[in-house]
């Protein structure tokens, strides 16, 4: 019992630092939807409810959520992935090689794909880290956007 207990808790923190890094990130997005390329902005939000707004969604990731997805009025729809690790383990990892396989079949759709990570963890994970950089067009950190470079990054795509 002890080890599902232990378990159950440190999922929780995950699940904690997540939505903590989302919400810090939420207060950036609301600049962002008053850029006149911006046409909506969605949170927490599933692939598939997206086709009614006429866009092509993988199959793969039709059951899948967005952290975040924007919608500009010309250009391609956005998919921003955020996230914020304490700790070293396997789930960053994880993260890694799902988000370049994300990307793949995002941009195969005609999407862009934003991946915002940070927090200590990366420090004890730097090849990790190396190959999100070679393999994923933007990974920011809450610095890199504070300094407006997703801003930037959303118009240019």
């Amino acid at each position: 019992m002890y080890g599902i207990e232990v378990g159950i808790d440190s999922n929780a923190r995950k699940g904690r630092s997540g939505k903590l890094a989302e919400r810090l990130l939420k207060n950036q997005i609301e600049y962002i939807k008053y850029e006149p390329e911006v046409k909506a902005i969605f949170g927490q939000k599933k692939f598939k409810k997206l086709e009614m707004h006429g866009l092509n969604v993988p199959e793969k990731l039709k059951d899948r959520k967005s952290d975040f997805i924007i919608l500009k009025n010309t250009g391609k729809p956005i998919d921003i992935e955020v996230n914020f690790y304490n700790v070293c383990g396997s789930k960053p990892q994880e993260i890694v090689d799902a988000y370049i396989k994300r990307q793949s079949e995002l941009h195969n759709s005609g999407w862009g794909f934003i991946w915002i990570t940070d927090g200590p963890a990366w420090r004890g994970m730097k090849n990790q880290l190396e190959i999100a950089l070679e393999a994923i067009d933007y990974v920011l950190n809450f610095n890199l956007v504070s300094k407006g470079l997703l801003n930037r990054i959303i118009k240019e795509i």
